[in-house]
């Protein structure tokens, strides 16, 4: 069957699924929020949804700003997730229904795109190499 999940208003770019939760940022105002919606019973991701505000990073307005992109470690116990004119990609830890901001990567450039992401393990055979 097919499962709508309300995330509240505002603009989501991409989202990532794990074999525990499916995760979107969605952006109102300035703001963006993480929501991580859990995987119910019956396998679909329709279960509880936890909503954490994100810090700030900087980014300017204008055309493109609002661009994020999210990736997952293969178990989904980490998040990275880049936002377009910042330079930069929060790392996020989730544990069960708790994500906490570890940390923020800078890289070399603005990322004026939204910065596409995949992970790498090396210790295992890549799975998802699609930039998200």
């Amino acid at each position: 069957g097919v499962v709508s999940v309300a995330l509240g208003s505002g603009a989501s770019t991409r989202a990532v699924v794990t074999p525990g939760y499916a995760a979107a940022v969605v952006t109102a105002g300035g703001v963006d929020t993480l929501s991580l919606v859990a995987r119910g019973r019956a396998g679909l991701y329709d279960g509880a949804i936890t909503s954490v505000r994100l810090p700030a990073l900087g980014q300017t307005q204008g055309a493109g700003s609002a661009a994020r992109f999210l990736a997952a470690s293969d178990d989904g116990s980490e998040l990275f997730l880049s936002r377009a004119g910042t330079g930069s990609v929060l790392e996020i830890d989730v544990s069960g229904t708790t994500a906490t901001v570890r940390g923020t990567i800078a890289v070399p450039s603005a990322l004026a795109d939204g910065g596409y992401l995949a992970t790498v393990d090396p210790h295992q055979r890549p799975y998802d190499l699609s930039g998200r």
